[in-house]
């Protein structure tokens, strides 16, 4: 939708007048302002003009002549926002008493409305309302900064989070915190890490992350809280060299064999049957029959420029034939595979691009994870999810190694995966007796190393994945009122052997460790299998 005003149709009645003074009692507007739910605003121009250099540039272009779109014969100008938007944002310009902005639900829409028309005095007495909020909800706060791209009030809001007085400012070089001080500090913060306002469910993942990097002081060089996560991480680790082009084959390049050209965006020629791609996409269909006019190739084929790569196009096109499928090297390869696939509805490149993108599990489970939430593939999310709660901290969730799919995903998908990982690692406190104090939970939410104390090694990691694995999907397949009954037998060390110089001795210590383990781990996978994700 067209965010600038514009002139209404003359036949759209108008409803009711807007509230004293935009009511026109004295008969002296000179312009009527019409909010999106039809109330009209008896408003002056001069005014205006002043409170907004928006609409001062507005009023200094020539006025429409003609009486159609007018009301009383004022000139109407329709707006986006509703009734009590614009009255809260019209009494902030006018000598009138200041409207009343109690929460940050009443703020976001009159700044977001003070900021597209330029009102710079309504946004600094708005914006001031807002700040006021900081130390009750910093959260919501935060989120509509977001939003509204305000980087200051971003900043201030993850202070206030972070129970900090602005020590760590997004231009300081103070050097990186220890975790075992930075943890001595964050027990007394006014806010847990794991605090969270359903306000923050409409952010992105990516600044969501941003401000948990801030929270634990893994943020120290500049950085914007609502920027896009590619620009946050670069600040964070050197850019990546750029790759060579791969070479790639395909069985396209033989002129005789096909009756259409397919031309990528670097003008490679793929020559295929029009009948093969058009009973695989109906879009490349419509594509190829447009093709035949004005369309033609070299070899005096007709021909059809597609915005996508060589090596996208090499496997998208292979796909539309009887072949074996083609190899996927890479999650980015898998990416414009899937992108270009979903645009021209080619359903077998869908569902090859989604088996790689499961393979990329185990190596990118983040990034896996962040795109399964995104297109609903809940398959992918839990065993992503899973692999991340037990990965150790090179391939963590706080690695600033995360990719842009965290700008393209909402944050709530995030906060739904930390906190299934805080309850996995608390079910495992809990199983082996550690009594967890508050400020201990919290660590359990977002601290990177907390899973070393958990879970010490790599191979006590994959154990505990396996378990939850285990147990999770028993419980897929439990039926209505039937009880759970765990076998885990398999887990168990049958391999340990013990002493034989005395067999009797042997066989009872034996008996007793594997005794010892089954009640562990017994318990454990019984614990995790109550965790939903």
């Amino acid at each position: 939708m067209d965010s600038s005003p514009s002139t209404p149709k003359s036949s759209e009645p108008i409803t009711i007048m807007g509230e004293y003074p935009f009511d026109n009692r004295y008969g002296d507007a000179d312009v009527i302002l019409r909010s999106s739910d039809g109330i009209a605003f008896f408003v002056h121009k001069a005014i205006l003009r002043v409170a907004s250099t928006f609409f001062a540039g507005m009023f200094s272009l020539p006025q429409p002549v003609s009486t159609s779109g007018q009301i009383f014969n004022l000139h109407t100008i329709d707006i986006d926002e509703g009734k009590r938007t614009i009255d809260s944002l019209l009494r902030l310009c006018y000598p009138v008493t200041d409207p009343s902005l109690p929460s940050v639900h009443d703020i976001e829409p009159v700044l977001g409305a003070a900021i597209k028309y330029d009102m710079n005095e309504a946004t600094r007495l708005v914006t001031t309302s807002l700040l006021a909020l900081l130390t009750q909800e910093p959260l919501q706060v935060y989120a509509a900064a977001c939003r509204l791209n305000l980087e200051s009030t971003a900043y201030r809001a993850a202070s206030t989070f972070s129970g900090c007085s602005g020590d760590r400012s997004p231009g300081s070089t103070q050097k990186s915190t220890s975790h075992k001080k930075m943890t001595s500090v964050n027990t007394r913060l006014s806010f847990p890490v794991d605090a969270y306002d359903l306000e923050m469910d409409t952010v992105s993942a990516g600044e969501y992350y941003r401000l948990l990097c801030y929270r634990s002081g893994n943020a120290q060089r500049r950085l914007h809280f609502w920027e896009k996560t590619e620009a946050f991480l670069r600040k964070l680790t050197p850019t990546p060299a750029e790759t060579s082009p791969r070479e790639f084959d395909h069985p396209f390049n033989d002129s005789l064999k096909g009756d259409i050209i397919i031309r990528s965006c670097s003008n490679t020629y793929f020559y295929v049957y029009k009948q093969l791609l058009s009973l695989a996409s109906s879009v490349l269909a419509e594509l190829i029959q447009d093709s035949g006019v004005g369309g033609q190739g070299e070899e005096d084929l007709p021909a059809v420029l597609l915005p996508e790569s060589d090596s996208t196009l090499a496997v998208l096109l292979q796909l539309c034939y009887p072949l074996v499928d083609p190899v996927i090297h890479t999650l980015w390869d898998a990416h414009n595979l899937l992108e270009a696939a979903t645009k021209y509805k080619i359903v077998r490149a869908v569902e090859v691009a989604r088996k790689r993108w499961f393979k990329g599990i185990y190596e990118e489970p983040m990034r896996v994870f962040l795109r399964a939430t995104r297109l609903g593939w809940e398959k992918e999310t839990t065993e992503a999810a899973m692999q991340i709660a037990y990965s150790k901290v090179k391939n963590d969730i706080t690695d600033p190694g995360i990719v842009f799919e965290m700008d393209r995903t909402p944050a709530f998908a995030l906060r739904r995966l930390l906190v299934f990982r805080q309850k996995c690692r608390e079910a495992i406190a809990l199983t082996r007796g550690s009594k967890l104090p508050r400020e201990t939970l919290s660590s359990l939410y977002w601290d990177s190393q907390a899973s070393n104390v958990l879970v010490p090694n790599t191979a006590a990691s994959k154990f505990l994945l396996r378990v939850h694995q285990y147990a999770y999907e028993k419980t897929q397949v439990l039926r209505e009122n039937e009880k759970l009954v765990l076998n885990i037998d398999q887990f168990l060390p049958f391999s340990i052997t013990p002493p034989t110089n005395n067999e009797e001795a042997s066989s009872a210590l034996h008996d007793e460790i594997v005794e010892r383990d089954r009640t562990f781990i017994t318990n454990i996978a019984y614990a995790l299998a109550k965790i939903k994700f």
